[in-house]
């Protein structure tokens, strides 16, 4: 069984070791600030979006190529009341990709977006991801699943949701003892589940993908073509309510994140989670009123002997009312990851507005952690 990068036992630690330190995390937000009353567009879910016109795939850019730059670029596209693409805009991916993911996303067209049966403006999220053609394409797989700190029943409902997952995507999951280590590849999963004593869910999964005859292999080499791939997801919740279908549909992302294709646009739609209304709108944090920030929490003991510091950045979802529903890492030293999610599900907001309607919203949390 493959080590992950991060021992678990490190994980349940950052989060629950009391320590007499303390970390600057998340500033501090004057209470008067005003609301910007600036009009929002709301973010609907990709799979209710008809499409009219998708263009062929673009050719692979030049310059990444020659660099061997691969990468996944993530795009916010806003469409005009006729469905044409008014906006796109790069949220994450490398800067090489990311002109050719724009350029494409602008030459789609889509039927009219209906709210309450009014033709509106409307916002979804794409991932196109980037790969050469000579990276072997996952068609058969050995599965490993190793699931600490979750119950053999819900390890059970997690297996057959990737074993399902993984049957969708045409990949066929084979014995170990049955394979050829040349031509199928191992998959491994890591996943670890915290439950804290203000019933704040958070889960951590480590995916690790490779030729099963590479399985002892610590890491690429410089320079040369990867023969491991990883990905991770780091994510948390008020309350138990929808936990398991939140870390599955983790699991399944994870996993066809390290199933390379060529540039092959993907739906990335709002997670469905207990207690949001059916729209989310994506606002700047300078738009939200803090009601209630809690004290810092406690620097992680691991972390804090590791004298690891850094700079956690969060999407978090807030419902209707003004509080936390979740909380998911999208940069940050994993060592601090756990302590982020479990302190940034703990404030309150005032409830965000469009249209003078409160709504459930999302925006990004930065929480810089530093050692005194």
């Amino acid at each position: 069984m493959h080590q992950s990068p991060i021992p678990l036992l490190v994980l349940v630690l950052c989060l629950f070791w009391p320590l007499s330190g303390r970390c600057w995390t998340a500033p501090i937000l004057p209470g008067t600030r005003p609301v910007l009353e600036s009009p929002q567009v709301p973010l609907v879910d990709f799979s209710k979006v008809k499409i009219r016109f998708q263009p062929p795939p673009p050719s692979y850019p030049p310059l990444a190529q020659i660099a061997k730059i691969q990468g996944t670029v993530v795009l916010e596209l806003t469409i005009d009341e006729t469905g044409k693409p008014e906006k796109v805009v790069a949220l994450e991916g490398p800067v090489q990709l990311i002109p050719t993911a724009e350029a494409y996303a602008r030459q789609w067209l889509f039927e009219p977006t209906l709210i309450e049966g009014v033709p509106t403006k409307a916002k979804f999220r794409l991932t196109m991801p980037f790969r050469f053609r000579g990276i072997p394409r996952m068609e058969r797989v050995v599965l490993e699943i190793a699931t600490d700190q979750v119950s053999p029943t819900d390890a059970e409902v997690l297996e057959r949701g990737v074993r399902r997952c993984l049957l969708e995507a045409g990949v066929v999951i084979v014995e170990k003892e049955k394979a050829d280590p040349l031509t199928t590849h191992l998959l491994n999963l890591q996943v670890v589940t915290v439950e804290s004593k203000e019933m704040t869910h958070c889960f951590g999964i480590w995916v690790r993908r490779s030729l099963l005859s590479d399985r002892n292999l610590a890491e690429n080499e410089p320079g040369k073509p990867p023969r491991i791939w990883y990905s991770r997801n780091i994510a948390g919740q008020k309350g138990e309510t929808g936990f398991q279908e939140r870390l599955l549909e983790a699991l399944c992302k994870a996993v066809r994140q390290l199933s390379p294709a060529e540039v092959v646009p993907k739906p990335l739609t709002p997670a469905s989670l207990p207690g949001t209304s059916k729209i989310v709108v994506d606002f700047d944090f300078s738009q939200i009123k803090v009601r209630t920030q809690p004290p810092a929490p406690r620097y992680p003991v691991a972390a804090r002997l590791a004298h690891i510091q850094g700079t956690v950045i969060l999407t978090i979802t807030v419902g209707p009312e003004g509080l936390p529903i979740s909380a998911e890492v999208t940069d940050g030293p994993s060592q601090l990851a756990l302590t982020a999610i479990d302190y940034a599900l703990h404030w309150v907001f005032e409830p965000a507005r469009l249209d003078g309607k409160p709504v459930s919203s999302r925006f990004t949390l930065t929480m810089p952690f530093r050692l005194r």
